[in-house]
């Protein structure tokens, strides 16, 4: 019975310290699990708020970057419409030049003016939404100009590109588009200057004289009692068209008012509708000479018994003509935005295109 009493107490003594040392572990644990809880709190709050640091400057970055680059886009439209008014005005005041030569276009001067015009576009920085996104617009160096009927090829290629900077105290961004421009342009004109070259007026202005003026002509004078009468130059000439003219010099100035009729009243059936031709003469500049070729063939017969005389004369008429007419060609069909001067000050209009020329053209016609 003892020994059994032992054991119980015995038993009673291990729980106790079991339970002792369990609850000294439990203890422990709920220590160690505060510092590590404890750890990683601070741990944490730390790595947000770096973590918000980065996340806040990382979205600014792209909204910096996205502004800039929609910046240069819109720099670029600015740029792409400044080449077509650029290209509008060189066109217009072009066409408004009298230029003594209609048998080409003058590139060269076409490529000068559109290259002068787009200048006055680059000559400040572009501003996109604020000062904060401005683009830097280069200098163009040259226009090239391609006609290729009925479509005229519009190349501007820049010193450099278009650029646009941000800056701050952590970094620099900086972002560049290239500025070279292209367009095709329609201008119906252009393919229309072969109708008032000087070659062409000449072939219009035969066809004319061919129908309205002899190229040669007979005078006829019968009977004795013409036989010391001479016959005139002029009256060949008015033989041959039925006139009264005194003499060849006023006959010339007669021809030369039809020509000038003829070349202010010109239409064209090969025009397109939309365009056309208005002429005017420069008068103290026209002149022209009508020089005849004569033969002679007299028959007197006035000593016979029954007398007869006759005598004729054959002239070939020389025409030369020189004279001097300003003509324009207007296309109607559209209009376009061009700066005029008016008085001192300038102001955009709208316009249509149209293409003078004073043609200087001289004729011989036999």
């Amino acid at each position: 019975m003892e020994k059994l009493k032992f054991k119980t107490q015995d038993s009673g003594l291990r729980t106790v310290r079991s339970g002792h040392m369990k609850g000294m572990t439990s203890s422990i644990l709920s220590i160690l699990l505060t510092i590590v809880l404890l750890y990683v709190a601070v741990y944490s709050i730390e790595f947000g708020t770096g973590s918000g640091i980065v996340i806040t400057r990382k979205a600014e970055f792209q909204q910096d970057m996205y502004a800039m680059s929609n910046a240069l886009e819109s720099a670029k439209l600015y740029m792409d419409t400044a080449l077509k008014y650029s290209t509008y005005q060189a066109f217009y005041d072009y066409g408004k030049e009298d230029k003594t030569d209609a048998s080409s276009i003058d590139i060269l001067s076409l490529q000068v003016k559109i290259k002068e015009n787009l200048n006055k576009y680059t000559a400040g920085p572009y501003t996109f939404l604020s000062k904060n996104y401005e683009v830097s617009l280069p200098l163009y160096e040259s226009a090239s100009v391609d006609v290729d009927y009925p479509d005229t090829n519009i190349t501007a290629n820049p010193i450099g590109s278009l650029s646009t900077t941000r800056a701050d105290p952590i970094e620099k961004i900086k972002l560049e588009k290239n500025g070279k421009l292209e367009m095709v342009f329609n201008y119906p004109l252009l393919s229309q200057i072969d109708q008032v070259k000087p070659s062409s007026l000449k072939d219009k202005m035969s066809a004319f004289m061919e129908k309205n003026w002899k190229k040669d002509g007979v005078k006829t004078l019968e009977g004795c009692e013409n036989k010391e009468n001479a016959i005139k130059d002029a009256d060949v000439f008015n033989s041959a068209h039925g006139t009264s003219f005194n003499s060849l010099e006023e006959s010339g100035k007669q021809v030369a008012s039809s020509i000038e009729a003829e070349m202010i009243g010109l239409k064209s059936t090969e025009l397109p509708e939309k365009i056309k031709i208005e002429v005017s003469a420069k008068k103290s500049e026209a002149k022209i000479s009508i020089a005849q070729i004569c033969a002679e063939e007299t028959k007197d017969d006035c000593d016979n018994p029954n007398p007869t005389f006759s005598k004729k004369k054959t002239c070939k008429f020389v025409y030369q003509y020189e004279g001097s007419f300003l003509i324009t060609m207007t296309d109607s069909s559209k209009e376009y935005p061009v700066s005029i001067k008016d008085g001192e000050t300038k102001k955009v209009v709208f316009r249509p295109f149209s293409f003078s020329t004073a043609n200087s053209f001289d004729f011989v016609y036999i």
